[in-house]
């Protein structure tokens, strides 16, 4: 797999918030109710890619981004 430009800025933030967290001591996943919430808002986004249930902004895949903490929407205007 060839990494795309825009990936590399999103695994950085990614590796810096959770390690950030690590070192507050605070929680790193989400409950279960709140992962399916933020994944429902992401499955009526028009940039959600159902077959590989990856968002088209960022690559990433959402049933695991969703599940953190230190995660939240691309969008200019994230939607959570």
């Amino acid at each position: 797999m060839t990494l795309s430009p825009i990936m590399i800025p999103y695994g950085l933030r990614f590796v810096a918030r959770t390690m950030w967290r690590l070192i507050t001591r605070k929680p790193l996943i989400v409950s279960r109710e709140e992962q399916n919430k933020r994944f429902a808002i992401c499955e009526k986004c028009a940039y959600f890619q159902p077959d590989a249930s990856q968002c088209g902004v960022c690559f990433c895949f959402m049933r695991a981004k969703t599940l953190f903490y230190s995660e939240t929407c691309p969008l200019p205007m994230p939607k959570w």
